[in-house]
């Protein structure tokens, strides 16, 4: 991790995954730790929130992640395709967390409800100046996310970890 929000970030992910389908936390063995899409197609979604921390979270998964994190989730409907609401669950918990972290004191804010992008290619949402980045190795495929922060004013004062933004 390269800074602060990158750990932040990535802290969010795995608890976020570990809490709903923690089977899917063993990480993959070995050296080729290919980027979302490499083995087959990814999907891409983006969740914006507001408050005393204002931006977004966009995140890439492989298609084998959706449908492990699908089958795992008991939260889910029994019907139907469960990939496209397990996937905005994933988000919105990730988000959740991440805003408990960087709005420490206040209120966290409001996610706005996650929205799927689509298939894309490898990094094609992630492209641009973000804040922070994390890439999560799972058994099934990889997760990466990207944090794009817009504002910032938890408690009035700015946080250490916003020196470290890059552009």
């Amino acid at each position: 991790m390269s800074n602060e929000l990158d750990e932040l970030l990535y802290r969010a992910a795995e608890d976020s995954v570990a809490s709903l389908a923690f089977t899917l936390l063993v990480e993959r063995q070995g050296p080729d730790h290919a980027p979302p899409g490499a083995n087959g197609q990814s999907w891409a979604a983006e969740a914006a929130f507001a408050g005393p921390v204002s931006g977004k979270v966009v995140l890439v998964a492989d298609d084998a992640v959706l449908t492990a994190l699908a089958e795992h989730m008991r939260c889910l409907p029994r019907i139907g395709n469960r990939k496209p609401e397990a996937f905005r669950r994933l988000l919105r918990t990730v988000c959740d967390h991440l805003l408990c972290e960087l709005a420490v004191g206040d209120t966290p804010g409001r996610v706005h409800p996650p929205r799927i992008l689509g298939r894309i290619g490898p990094l094609d949402a992630l492209s641009g100046p973000h804040a922070a980045g994390a890439r999560l190795d799972l058994a099934d495929g990889t997760l990466e996310l990207a944090l794009f922060i817009h504002r910032y004013s938890a408690n009035g004062r700015s946080s250490p970890s916003m020196a470290a933004l890059r552009h």
